[in-house]
């Protein structure tokens, strides 16, 4: 697996990030769920791991989105 992962140009990282980004928008937006909730339901170890990739994707922490 890892190996097809490379040749298509990309690493397990960045498919988990790809995979994780929109929805961390969507669960922010409709409001129903903190962010602590929302790094869980996206399976981040905690809430500082889910603001260092949130603000990486976006250039802005969840809370300021």
């Amino acid at each position: 697996m890892q190996q097809r992962i490379t040749e298509q140009g990309t690493s397990y990282r960045g498919l988990l990030d790809d995979a994780r980004r929109e929805p961390s928008r969507h669960l922010l937006s409709d409001g129903q769920n903190g962010i602590e909730e929302i790094a869980f339901l996206l399976g981040f170890q905690d809430t500082s791991s889910f603001y260092r990739a949130f603000r990486a994707w976006e250039g802005l922490t969840p809370a300021e989105w």
